[in-house]
């Protein structure tokens, strides 16, 4: 019976091949990251173009798409911002942004500081900060989530231009917004903001700590369009929570708001505390005119069994029982 010679397997030409076929899905890949970093430079180009007009100049320095061959994202040395018509200017450091090619839409960026502020009717600002990141989840029209955190954050005046006066500084703060329908709602937390005294004056506040969730009816129109602050001129919302803390005391907000076409406030609120003892004297040092109102009414109303009362604010005044604590001037 004749016999049969078993084939052996060719091990050269597989490995031949799996090498072959490496060298295309990584050319294929390294292709498809290069037509994308492509495309994120000319898309900065174009948004550059539309911002830069004769009294605009905005500028990403020595601008460059790196990351390869896990991330990409844009790098920029320092960004400046100037708007000569305005009067308006600002600068910042180092700025980067990445994102996972296995995660697209989901952009984490950060900025080195400072980031100094020039506008007509204030002093220029000097910015700066121990560590600030923000991430963006990316959808059209608007991304779904914008969340930014800050890490021992400092304002002052610009140190460049005079003897800096220290304005405020805060150990962490960091903020949520997210559009729902045409509704926008923000949400953010700040721990250990202390206000210094040249703003203060008279006045006197220890660190605080602080909450807020706020939904802005039709927002995202607004978001789109740009307009200013007085864009919020004829808007509505709900202020969900407005919390400070301090010494032990804390104080809360929450209730509808609208904002009326000269850009005054009413409100119909609702405030709860706790510890009232504390509370009064946090309050009184903030508003001493008003110190020894807010005592007596805070002890009344905590000796009818109740740590929360009605503030009403009605064309910008602010009304708490009988008393007018305060007035807000236009938005």
């Amino acid at each position: 019976m004749p016999s049969r010679t078993a084939r052996k397997p060719n091990y050269g030409r597989r490995i031949l091949w799996l090498t072959v076929l490496v060298v295309v899905l990584f050319g294929g890949y390294t292709a498809g990251w290069l037509w994308l970093a492509g495309r994120i430079e000319r898309e900065v180009d174009a948004g550059l173009t539309r911002v830069n007009n004769g009294d605009v100049v905005a500028e990403c320095l020595n601008r460059r798409v790196e990351g390869f061959p896990m991330r990409i994202g844009l790098t920029c040395d320092g960004l400046d911002y100037q708007d000569n018509g305005r009067r308006i200017a600002a600068s910042a450091g180092r700025f980067r942004t990445a994102a996972q090619l296995f995660q697209p839409f989901l952009t984490v960026a950060q900025l080195d500081g400072p980031l100094r502020t020039e506008a007509p009717g204030m002093a220029p600002l000097w910015i700066d900060w121990d560590d600030l990141k923000a991430s963006v989840r990316l959808a059209r029209p608007l991304p779904q989530r914008i969340s930014l955190q800050a890490e021992g954050l400092s304002v002052q005046t610009d140190p460049e231009e005079g003897d800096p006066v220290f304005l405020f500084n805060a150990g962490t703060m960091e903020g949520h917004l997210v559009p729902t329908g045409d509704d926008l709602n923000w949400a953010g937390t700040v721990n250990g903001l202390e206000i210094d005294q040249n703003i203060l004056g008279e006045r006197t506040l220890p660190p605080l700590d602080g909450a807020s969730d706020v939904t802005l009816n039709g927002g995202v129109p607004l978001l789109l369009e740009r307009p200013g602050p007085e864009g919020l001129r004829g808007k509505s919302g709900i202020i969900h929570q407005l919390q400070l803390s301090a010494d032990g005391a804390s104080i809360s907000l929450s209730g509808p708001f609208s904002i009326d076409q000269d850009g005054l406030i009413d409100a119909q609120l609702t405030v709860s505390w706790q510890n009232t003892g504390k509370l009064g004297d946090v309050l009184a040092g903030a508003i001493p005119e008003q110190g020894s109102n807010i005592r007596n009414i805070l002890l009344a109303i905590q000796a009818g069994g109740q740590t929360r009362a009605p503030v009403s604010i009605n064309k910008g005044r602010v009304g708490f029982s009988f008393f007018t604590l305060a007035k807000i001037p236009p938005i």
